[in-house]
């Protein structure tokens, strides 16, 4: 009978367990999604969340067109020269066959991608659970996954609408860790299971396939392999021969694996043994861990053996004289994403340090990212490191290594946040154990678990504001209202590019814009993009930010043919310039000559003189600066900021690169010509065209005329003919499109 009792409360504990973790995940679930509705439009279509979101979409539907291939080339990213495989494909190739298998299109993928995010949240949440349980035991691991429920660092990446593939990789972080953590430390198997290495194996494979930045996990899972290699060799206190071998068996399955893979995807972008989604760096890199992992096990308590030391150092001679530097390169390319300085990466919000997120110290901003336990966290970390220096638990090794790398990260990257929100809740929910066991031995159980739990709650209280506001979380205004209308003229009003659905050749033109619209370009009006959010890692970037802080006419007007760019999508940007220079002038840059030449002068950029000055003619101290007169404003947002000298400016802008009529004429010697036109914009705003040019010594002088006076200029309608004046004297021209267009001569008649 007690047996019997016993069995039917050791199942009653497991039904509720079950049953809290399904109330945790619906939980973290609901959360995510509370301020659903403000990401759907007017229309009832779904808003995504920032360019990232788009870029998925893309390729999404790429996959659409092309199953069962995997997009290998996209045209419309980088233009002209386009964008090769740099991406890890497997997310966005797991929603496309989804999609399919749901019978739907397009739409199907949008209502995929928009609620993805956080069904895999809770699922997080579960997986958290059985990985804390396995280290800790129940009751920890359900206040983990309450904990991570409630996290705004892992909320902030599984919201509705951000189809990010962000949203997975804790997931995939604890299935490295658990997988790991199972690799039997004696010789045997369990008959008829998978062997741990085997899994762990196709762990970091899918990992990488998964997100690129996976090869993060592996590090930790072979630096956890190694701790507890090195401490049970060096304490005697058991083999490590086969735990060396199933540490080495994974690396060297996983590099196996990544063979067939490095064949298929190698001739687009993942080529050679640089750092890439996966190339022969991946699999060189397997097989060194594999190496080290087995030659450290061998090693012998009184040190390593004559033999292991020789092959150690014939194994690294023969790698560094034939891979060396590149390899190197490839590591080092890795690890600047998560810790080195680069203006591209620092002009990302999410990739500053989370204690300087706005560029000063700000340390309530983790405490509302991660809670109090974030800061707990050294402290329980070391608690659980001197329980491990006695028990040499492999789990525990594995454990240690894996959270104090993630709870580093954020130190580096804030864009982190969401994997140290996985060893933060385990954390707190090991906390909640000890303090309750602390407790018990004092006061009654009940109120052991309510002390316990108003500790939780104040752990975790820093991020209340972060909760209660969540229902107001939404795009800003302008990126529902603006950048939609901006992005539908240039789809319906500019002329239709080839290869959209198939981009496999080169399109007839790009539009040009700071790297962070190029995924609305590419997506919602269906044109080709310069610059996209991949940066320097592929064309575009350093063509995009020299064009905006250039201050030389000629010099953007050459850069524009050279990347066969009709048109220009501006924004304001005007506190991103300075940092946008820095970009420019990096030695990877092409075009870091030409934009040294002149100091940095703010007033004096291409971006300044188009999205403030509407490329008319303006002063700048002294100085006179012409009209830019190859570019037209062809459409403006109706909404916009107040600019201090010129009034409303407009979110959006978009110009068209034009020949212009060069306009010629004669007046007296030396004079100074003025040039006036005016139209009125969609917005209601009257835009006044001008521009100024001294007469030679002969009188002669010219003008390049962008607009057309007897047209309209997309959607810029002329307000009367163009005006010609010099002292006393006026005159008046018209212009037609077509003369704008061929770049004919007028000759002006006195």
């Amino acid at each position: 009978m007690t047996n019997q009792a016993e069995l039917i409360a050791h199942n009653r504990r497991r039904w509720l367990t079950c049953g809290l973790i399904l109330v945790a995940a619906i939980l973290a679930f609901w959360l995510r999604i509370i301020p659903w509705r403000n990401f759907v439009d007017s229309t009832g279509s779904y808003l995504f969340y920032g360019p990232d979101s788009y870029d998925h979409l893309r390729r999404i539907t790429l996959g659409l067109e092309e199953f069962p291939r995997i997009p290998m080339f996209d045209s419309y990213y980088g233009y002209p020269v386009g964008t090769g495989f740099i991406w890890s494909p497997f997310f966005d190739y797991v929603i496309t066959c989804a999609t399919l298998l749901s019978g739907g299109g397009t739409g199907t993928a949008h209502l995929i991608g928009f609620w993805v995010s956080p069904v895999l949240g809770g699922a997080t949440v579960a997986v958290l659970y059985l990985a804390t349980a396995r280290l800790f035991g129940r009751l920890p691991a359900v206040v983990a996954a309450f904990f991570l429920a409630f996290l705004p660092g892992h909320i902030v990446y599984t919201f509705a609408s951000e189809l990010d593939h962000h949203c997975v990789e804790p997931l995939l972080a604890l299935a490295v860790l658990m997988s790991v953590s199972s690799l039997k430390t004696t010789d045997g198997s369990a008959a008829g299971r998978i062997p741990p290495w085997l899994l762990a194996a196709i762990f970091f494979v899918a990992a990488l396939m998964l997100w690129r930045g996976s090869v993060i996990f592996w590090g930790m899972a072979v630096g956890g392999v190694l701790l507890q290699t090195f401490v049970l060799t060096r304490t005697k206190s058991e083999d490590t021969s086969p735990l060396g071998r199933q540490g080495a068996f994974t690396c060297l399955s996983a590099a196996l694996m990544l063979v067939p893979l490095c064949l298929i995807f190698g001739g687009s972008g993942g080529s050679g043994i640089k750092f890439n989604i996966v190339s022969w760096f991946h699999v060189i890199l397997l097989l060194c861990s594999a190496a080290v992992i087995y030659l450290l096990s061998r090693r012998s308590p009184h040190g390593i053996s004559l033999k292991v030391t020789i092959s150690a150092l014939v194994t690294a001679t023969i790698l560094l004289a034939t891979i060396g530097r590149e390899f190197v390169s490839g590591i080092f390319s890795g690890l600047a994403v998560v810790g080195r300085g680069d203006p591209w990466l620092d002009s990302i919000s999410e990739l500053r340090s989370m204690l300087f997120p706005s560029g000063s110290f700000d340390l309530m901003h983790s405490l509302e990212t991660l809670s109090l336990a974030y800061w707990l966290f050294p402290l329980i970390f070391w608690k659980i490191y001197k329980s491990w220096r006695e028990s040499k638990d492999l789990q525990a090794a594995v454990f240690l290594v894996w959270s104090l790398s993630l709870w580093i990260m954020p130190l580096f990257r804030e864009r982190y946040v969401h994997l140290a929100a996985l060893p933060v809740a385990m954390a707190a929910g090991y906390a909640a154990r000890a303090i309750h066991q602390i407790l018990a031995n004092r006061i009654n159980r009940a109120s052991a678990v309510a002390v316990s739990g108003i500790l939780l709650l104040l752990f975790i209280s820093p991020a209340s504001s972060f909760l209660m506001n969540l229902k107001n979380v939404m795009l800003p205004r302008q990126e529902i209202t603006d950048l939609p209308d901006a992005l539908r003229y240039l789809r319906e009003n500019t002329p239709v590019t080839s290869y959209y659905s198939n981009p496999t050749k080169t399109p007839e033109y790009g539009v040009l814009s700071e790297w962070g619209l190029g995924a609305y370009i590419c997506y919602q009006a269906q044109r080709p993009t310069v610059a996209t959010n991949f940066g320097w890692e592929t064309h575009g970037l350093y063509e995009s930010v020299s064009f905006l802080t250039a201050s030389d006419p000629q010099f953007a007007l050459d850069l524009l043919s050279r990347n066969r760019v009709r048109y220009l999508l501006l924004s304001d940007i005007s506190a991103s310039l300075p940092n946008f220079r820095k970009i420019a002038l990096q030695e990877k840059s092409p075009y870091k000559v030409e934009i040294s030449k002149s100091g940095f002068k703010p007033l004096a950029t291409i971006y300044y003189r188009l999205y403030i000055q509407d490329g008319s003619a303006f002063k700048v101290g002294d100085a006179d600066l012409p009209a830019l007169s190859g570019y037209r404003l062809v459409h403006e947002t109706a909404s916009g900021n107040i600019d201090p000298v010129v009034g409303n400016v407009s979110h959006y802008k978009i110009f068209e690169k034009v020949p212009g009529a060069l306009i010629v004429g004669a007046v007296s010697p030396s004079s100074r010509v003025f040039l006036q036109a005016s139209f009125k914009s969609s917005s209601g705003r009257v835009l006044t065209y001008t521009d100024w040019v001294d007469a030679e010594k002969d009188g002669q002088y010219s003008f390049r005329m962008p607009y057309s006076t007897t047209g309209n200029n997309g959607d810029l309608v002329p307000v009367g003919s163009c005006t010609i004046s010099t002292g006393t004297r006026r005159f008046t021209v018209d212009v037609s499109e077509s003369e704008v267009m061929a770049g004919s001569r007028i000759n002006q008649k006195q």
